[in-house]
């Protein structure tokens, strides 16, 4: 599925003070530059495996309620919130987020988005990932 296909639409309330907000929003596998997931209320695809002692570098496509694309990397930037950080770990870079194997296994995690320095809109939902030893 490629960045072009649609984006999901998104809607929660904003975590932080500027009332209710909508989005949508494509998880982007920057290596293959392809939408791997979406998420709508619930998810929709897969987020790529990760190697053990490796990572992946995600980005993601944020729409707001009239359409406009978010401007990642200024005011606002993508950020990962691991369940169990000793399986993965993450590392947020603004416009995208590396995620690490720490540790073989599978644990989830939640994609936000902040405005400056608090989350402006999380999924409520986390998503599944697996560390791979290879």
């Amino acid at each position: 599925m490629s960045v072009a296909s649609g984006v999901a639409m998104v809607t929660a309330g904003c975590l932080g003070s500027n009332g209710d907000s909508e989005y949508e929003v494509d998880v982007i596998d920057r290596s293959s530059d392809d939408a791997v997931a979406d998420y709508h209320g619930h998810w929709h695809g897969e987020l790529p495996s990760i190697s053990l002692e490796d990572n992946v570098s995600l980005g993601a496509v944020f729409e707001d309620e009239d359409g406009e694309a978010v401007d990642l990397g200024g005011e606002y930037s993508l950020d990962v919130e691991p369940t169990d950080e000793a399986i993965v770990s993450a590392e947020s870079h603004g416009d995208h987020v590396h995620l690490y194997g720490e540790s073989a296994g599978e644990t989830t995690v939640t994609f936000q988005l902040f405005h400056d320095d608090h989350v402006e809109w999380e999924t409520s939902e986390a998503i599944d990932v697996e560390v791979l030893e290879e």
